[in-house]
């Protein structure tokens, strides 16, 4: 994949281009029809498919404060979910003053045909653009029309019987609907981090623990509760129960995320270890004992390990049976 930053690079210099624009975070099966569609395009078109998109999130950096924005997905992660679809040139834009501040017609002209020389654009459904967001769907068909360039409307996908977006996608994984959010991503939920020292409770409970800290910054973490998910290790797929919380039967002050590694044998202090979240199981519980902890983290275990067999994946020592000792 080519990024292209503050003008474009090599065949896209003398050659036209088909270009959609857009923050594309999680890049999620509405985003999919897109890319598939903008790809068309330019195939018809005899042009070279292109994708605009921002290296930080406009309404992160719109109004008189900054505002934090829980994202789906990484500028790396998007990058390369994008080039999975076949897209191998980015144009990355700065969202600056400047940049904000132009009109709708003042970007399509500066844009979408003084730097990109683009023969057609695609966009969704409800896409916006220009000052104030005063720029919508039918202007833009109108500026087509007016300018000499396609302008190609993709209509909403839908998933859980409404439309896909980056925003739905959001409110389901901040209420736990892990399976509602990856039917619009189209993939499971991923959340990667380093394996850092913690209490060391779970070992002395009969089900030992990976602390995760190094998030990426503002990636989202979902609700907190007991999880059914894959772990990733070097390249190799195991089982995993993750807790993400409190753990309110010790009072912990400090949120974690803690996966119990099914079937893995071995030191994984300072590795990297990455999430796929399947299914959510149940909401946080503080035990009255860690006798009914340790009860219930096996039950947990055993729990998760028949969630994850109904997916299909090959797992590394999926029949592992949890500690069942008092």
């Amino acid at each position: 994949m080519i990024v292209h930053r503050g003008k474009l690079t090599g065949d896209l210099l003398t050659q036209a281009s088909a270009v959609t624009v857009g923050t594309f975070d999680g890049v999620h099966i509405g985003h999919v029809s897109l890319l598939r569609t903008l790809s068309a395009a330019a195939a018809r078109l005899d042009a070279i498919p292109l994708v605009a998109t921002f290296d930080r999130h406009p309404r992160s950096i719109v109004g008189n404060e900054p505002r934090q924005i829980s994202h789906l997905s990484t500028f790396e992660e998007r990058l390369a979910l994008i080039e999975a679809q076949g897209v191998e040139h980015v144009f990355v834009m700065e969202f600056t003053d400047s940049v904000r501040n132009l009109t709708a017609r003042e970007f399509v002209e500066e844009f979408v045909l003084r730097r990109w020389n683009a023969k057609a654009l695609v966009a969704g459904y409800n896409h916006s653009f220009g000052r104030d967001r005063g720029g919508d769907r039918e202007s833009l068909i109108g500026f087509g029309r007016s300018m000499g360039f396609e302008v190609e409307i993709v209509p909403p996908v839908l998933a859980s019987d409404q439309p896909v977006s980056s925003t739905q996608i959001r409110r389901f994984l901040l209420d736990g609907e892990i399976r509602s959010a990856n039917e619009m991503l189209g993939r499971h939920y991923s959340v990667g981090g380093t394996v850092v020292r913690g209490y060391g409770r779970g070992k002395g409970l009969g089900c030992p623990t990976a602390n995760l800290d190094g998030f990426a910054e503002n990636k989202l973490i979902p609700r907190d509760g007991i999880y059914a998910a894959f772990a990733k290790i070097d390249g190799t797929d195991y089982g995993a129960a993750v807790s993400i919380g409190y753990n309110p039967t010790f009072q912990n002050a400090r949120h974690s995320v803690e996966a119990h590694v099914i079937g893995f044998e071995g030191d994984l202090y300072g590795r990297r270890l990455e999430l796929e979240f399947v299914q959510r199981m149940r909401g946080e519980i503080r035990f009255t004992s860690t006798q009914a902890l340790s009860e219930q983290m096996n039950q947990d275990v055993s729990d998760v390990q028949s969630v994850l067999r109904s997916e299909g994946r090959r797992l590394v020592r999926q029949d592992v049976q949890p500690n069942t000792e008092s």
